[in-house]
């Protein structure tokens, strides 16, 4: 019985060795190394015994009605597993292959059920090093799995998303079989499955260098030198499908540096660490502004080996009539960016970067900002402006118009107090709408409003003050994000509540 395959394997291994510097397709992580396939799980599956067996075969044991493998493994990828906590033969046989001479290191995959990785196997095993997944910000992709059981995270994708605003889904791009031309591909995937490859291939580059290092020396190297992710980054926020809040804790050490790991190898096994850095994390990684708009970005400084000195900031590639103000500057945590976009501004799509300077430390990030066609009207006063609390119904998917309510403000001015009294138990989400247009519907031409808070959510409990939000002009791309278009639907079930 036939059945297609996804090339799973094949991807995974073009993000570890894929043939580099050659102008085709993507470059492997470990360019140099040598891939050796085991096929314990293929398109009609496979059982536990085969996995656990392939690993011994892999790393140079006996395994009954098979020649033993003459090219013992130095380091294994497991993009694979399952929600059971690891079982006594399963860790029996990774305490068996880390005893091999060549001390082989194995890397897995943490799982893709946006939990706890000590639920799932191999990922909660001894012996292995665990790896969580990211997306294009830097931060935890919503999928992957998290908890004291993540060593280190890298870089899996996020295909539900186009962050940089490339017009590509924003997955990580490794080889493939093209079946319909029949022919070697690439192609985007996602995923911690994705994230454990390019692991492996830093410790074939460490192993490399230094073929002695063994599980507990690379790990040690790897924790050193990773970036941490903040209690934000790892939560995931803002995205539509991240269902927990998390600190940065549950993302292991964080995201791994390979240029970092290699320097502190140093050719014999150790050395001294990579003195103090910073990298910068931008939320969110893109805006979209009409002519004559302001936005707001979270521009977080995360340091690491003792990093904690100050980063001056600044905007670099911003084209005539866009401005930025970092409000602190410097600083040494965070600062909030406010963008303008003068009304002379053309529309189109334009990349920024975030510039951060710390003595001789440089460092970027990439700001997307596309200007929307249609200028906004001027700036209109609060008055007429009508805040809801939107009561959410217990699996936070919907709201119940009969428990919400909202109120009007009756002042002029750009900003305005308010209060909504009687509101039951609960939790809600604070919209503030007003209908620019007159049409009685919430759309284009409006100004929408929502609060949330500096992790990202958007929940507010009674009483609550200092529930403070900005209207924004709603243009024609506005609702293309689910979560905008929800609290649109949102405001409209209440509107029009009989």
């Amino acid at each position: 019985m036939g059945t297609g395959s996804s090339y799973h394997g094949s991807h995974v291994s073009g993000t570890i060795a894929a043939s580099t510097n050659d102008g085709v397709g993507v470059a492997g992580v470990s360019w140099g190394a040598k891939i050796l396939p085991v096929r314990a799980l293929g398109a009609g599956g496979g059982s536990l015994a085969d996995i656990y067996e392939g690993l011994l075969w892999a790393v140079g044991l006996d395994v009954a009605g098979v020649p033993r493998n003459p090219n013992p493994a130095q380091v294994v990828n497991m993009s694979l597993g399952g929600p059971v906590p690891c079982p006594d033969f399963v860790q029996e046989v990774i305490d068996r292959a880390n005893q091999q001479p060549q001390k082989p290191i194995i890397v897995v995959a943490a799982g893709n059920s946006q939990d706890d990785a000590r639920n799932y196997t191999p990922a909660s095993c001894a012996g292995v090093i665990t790896v969580g997944a990211t997306e294009y910000r830097g931060y935890r992709a919503y999928y992957s799995n998290y908890g004291p059981r993540i060593d280190v995270m890298a870089p899996g994708g996020d295909t539900t998303v186009d962050q940089n605003g490339d017009q590509l889904p924003d997955g990580v791009l490794s080889t493939v079989w093209d079946d319909y031309a029949n022919q070697p591909s690439v192609d985007f995937m996602q995923g911690t499955s994705m994230a454990s490859p390019h692991v492996a291939g830093l410790v074939a580059l460490m192993k490399a260098r230094n073929p002695n290092l063994g599980l507990a020396e690379v790990l040690s190297i790897l924790k050193q030198t990773a970036r941490p992710l903040n209690d934000q980054a790892c939560t995931g926020l803002p995205h539509d499908r991240v269902e927990v809040y998390l600190s940065g804790s549950d993302c292991g050490a964080g995201l791994v540096d390979a240029y970092r790991a290699l320097q502190m190898v140093a050719g014999g096994g150790g050395g001294p660490g990579p003195g103090p850095d910073f990298q910068i994390q931008l939320s969110p990684a893109s805006l979209t502004l009409g002519p004559g708009q302001s936005g707001q970005v979270t521009v977080s400084i995360l340091g690491s080996g003792g990093f904690n000195g100050l980063v001056n900031l600044s905007l670099e590639g911003n084209p005539p009539g866009v401005s930025g103000a970092f409000v602190p500057n410097p600083t040494s945590s965070s600062s909030t960016l406010t963008l303008t976009v003068a009304g002379t501004v053309s529309p189109g799509t334009y990349s920024l970067r975030v510039r951060g300077v710390s003595g001789s430390l440089v460092k970027e990030a990439t700001l997307g900002l596309t200007v929307s066609t249609a200028p906004p009207p001027s700036r209109p006063t609060v008055r007429g402006t009508y805040v809801f609390a939107l009561y959410l119904t217990p699996d936070e998917e919907d709201i119940d118009p009969d428990r919400s309510k909202y109120v009007r403000i009756d002042r002029d001015g750009n900003s305005a107090p308010y209060s909504i009294p009687n509101l039951e138990g609960g939790k809600y989400v604070v919209v503030g709408w007003k209908d620019a247009n007159g049409n009685q519907d919430v759309d284009e031409g409006d100004y929408l409003g929502v609060y949330m808070d500096n992790r990202g959510d958007y929940r507010v409990i009674p009483p609550k003050g200092g529930v403070d939000f900005t209207l924004e002009l709603m243009v024609s791309s506005f609702g293309t994000s689910s979560d905008r278009a929800r609290v649109r639907d949102w405001v409209q079930k209440v509107w029009r509540r009989p």
